[in-house]
């Protein structure tokens, strides 16, 4: 009688390890920290050929990227993304730099919707699980984080730069479904 209880304590035991193993393996955790580039520079483009791909500005933007930087610093950045403009991209480099990072660009103009679904696809295929930087536009932010499930925001002034949007989407197939927060910060100086 002593042995089978110590078997059926020892097959108890096993299964609950094995089965909170399959749990952390059946759960992820993805957090996706999205921005509108920083500020632009409207009197110089970065090509001659698509005079909307301006710069961003110096000080103002540059001071902003670098605050981005230092900001999301230890948060774990796995993967940044941008858009193909270099406002988006220049507001990533100093991040993707300091962190040892190769910056991903997609195209997130023109058309919007379905340029944006591409960069969620590619988001949810291959970095499912880490933590994402990305840098967008005023009308492109708002279409990232409806699509990753954030729900719609307010939209984003001309003006302003100073939003940091963190999504954190946790999966569980157990429970078979996500459940999406989303918080928002401000970095930098106040727009």
């Amino acid at each position: 009688m002593r042995k089978s209880r110590w078997i059926i304590a020892a097959g108890v035991i096993a299964a609950l390890i094995a089965g909170g193993i399959v749990l952390q393996l059946q759960s992820s955790t993805t957090v996706v920290m999205v921005v509108r580039h920083a500020e632009k520079n409207n009197s110089a483009s970065c090509s001659a050929t698509d005079p909307s791909n301006v710069p961003i500005s110096s000080p103002l933007g540059t001071d902003r990227a670098a605050e981005l930087a230092h900001v999301v610093e230890n948060a774990g950045v796995q993967a940044i993304f941008a858009s193909e403009l270099c406002r988006t991209q220049q507001t990533v480099q100093p991040t993707a730099t300091q962190l040892g990072l190769t910056r991903i660009d997609v195209n997130q103009h023109p058309g919007g919707v379905a340029n944006v679904d591409e960069l969620l696809r590619q988001v949810s295929r291959d970095h499912k699980g880490q933590v994402i930087l990305i840098a967008g536009h005023n009308d492109t932010v708002p279409l990232i984080i409806a699509g990753l499930g954030a729900g719609p925001i307010n939209p984003i002034q001309e003006s302003e730069f100073d939003n940091l949007y963190v999504v954190t989407i946790r999966r569980s197939w157990l429970k078979f479904g996500s459940y999406v927060t989303m918080v928002r910060l401000k970095y930098g100086r106040a727009t």
